[in-house]
C-alpha cells in the first residue's frame, strides 16, 4: 500500500510541476515532468495538450501530433486538445488538416482563446499576413500568457 501511494504522490507532483512549467513557458522542463504522466495512459486533456504544446515548442513536432491524436482518442471533444493539434498542424505546414482541427475546435467552444491564435497561425504560414495580425491580436487579447500569439503577432 505504501509503494502505490508513494507511486500516486510521485505521479501528481510529476503533474504539477509540469503544468508550472508549462504555464511558465518553460517547456523543455514541462516535457521532461510531464512524460511520464503521459505513457502512463490517465492523463486529463489539459495535461495531455500542454505536454503535446512542450513538445511543439521544443521542435518535436512529429512527437507532438502523435501525442495529441493519442490524447484525442480519449478526450475527442476538448476543444483546447482539438486547437493544440491544429497549432502542431499549422507548424508542420499541413494547412487543411490544421483547418478541419480549427473548425472542429471552434464547434466544440467557439470562444475558445485559441480559436484565433490557430486560425492566425494557419493565416501567417499560408502568408496572409494581415488577416494573420488581426487575428493573433485578437488571441492576445482573449489570453494575455499566450506569448506566442504576442510573438506571431508581431512577426505579421
Amino acid at each position: 500500500m505504501a509503494v502505490m501511494t508513494m507511486v500516486c504522490l510521485s505521479a501528481f507532483a510529476a503533474e504539477r510541476q509540469g503544468l508550472d512549467h508549462y504555464a511558465a513557458n518553460e517547456f523543455g522542463d514541462a516535457v521532461n515532468h510531464l512524460r511520464s504522466v503521459v505513457e502512463g495512459g490517465e492523463a486529463s486533456a489539459e495535461v495531455v495538450k500542454a505536454y503535446g504544446v512542450s513538445l511543439l515548442r521544443t521542435g518535436q513536432n512529429a512527437e507532438a501530433e502523435a501525442a495529441l491524436r493519442a490524447g484525442l482518442e480519449k478526450h475527442s471533444n476538448d476543444a483546447g486538445l482539438v486547437l493544440a493539434l491544429g497549432d502542431v498542424l499549422a507548424h508542420e505546414k499541413k494547412f487543411g488538416e490544421a483547418r478541419e482541427m480549427l473548425a472542429k475546435g471552434r464547434e466544440l467552444d467557439a470562444e475558445h482563446a485559441w480559436v484565433p491564435y490557430v486560425e492566425g497561425v494557419i493565416e501567417a504560414g499560408e502568408k496572409n499576413f494581415a488577416k494573420a495580425a488581426n487575428l493573433l491580436e485578437s488571441a492576445c487579447a482573449k489570453d494575455q500568457r499566450n506569448a506566442y500569439a504576442h510573438y506571431y503577432a508581431g512577426l505579421s
